[in-house]
C-alpha cells in the first residue's frame, strides 16, 4: 500500500510539473518591419530544446512536443533554424555538408542560426514580458 501511495505521489508531482510550462510566443521581423516567413525559433539549454515554426506573418509559438504547448521555466540560448531558400542537394559524400550547398540562400545573417553566435538569450518565467519578438538581421 505504501508503494502505491509513493507511486501516486510521484505521478502527481510529474503532472504538476508539466502544467508549469509558459506560453512563449512572438514575431520575427527584419529591421524594416518585414516578417521572416520561414524557419523555426529554437530555445535551447543544457536540458531541453524547444521550438516553434515561423508562420507566414513572422509569428511563432514555442512548444516541447508541438507548437504552442509551452516552455519549461529556465534560461535559454535562442537561435533560428531553417531560414533558407532552396533545397539542399542530397549528400554526395558522407563528409559533405548539405547546408554548405551553393544552392542554398540564407534569409538571415548566419550568426543567428547557431546558439553560440546568435547573441540572443531569454529567461522564461511566470510573468515574463510577451511577446518575445526577435529582429533578424539580413544576410551579410
Amino acid at each position: 500500500m505504501r508503494n502505491i501511495i509513493l507511486l501516486l505521489s510521484f505521478f502527481s508531482l510529474s503532472f504538476a510539473g508539466c502544467s508549469g510550462k509558459i506560453d512563449v510566443r512572438g514575431k520575427v521581423t527584419f529591421p524594416d518591419g518585414e516578417p521572416l516567413t520561414k524557419g523555426a525559433v529554437i530555445f535551447q539549454n543544457e536540458q531541453i530544446m524547444v521550438q516553434g515554426n515561423i508562420q507566414a506573418d513572422g509569428t511563432y509559438r514555442l512548444g516541447v512536443l508541438k507548437d504552442g504547448d509551452g516552455v519549461p521555466p529556465g534560461s535559454y540560448q535562442v537561435f533560428i533554424s531553417g531560414a533558407v531558400d532552396g533545397v539542399p542537394a542530397p549528400a554526395r559524400e558522407k563528409a559533405s555538408d548539405p547546408m554548405l550547398d551553393p544552392q542554398i540562400t540564407y534569409l538571415i545573417d548566419k550568426k543567428l542560426t547557431q546558439p553560440d553566435t546568435s547573441g540572443l538569450t531569454c529567461v522564461v518565467e511566470k510573468g515574463m514580458k510577451l511577446p518575445y519578438n526577435i529582429t533578424a538581421e539580413p544576410p551579410q
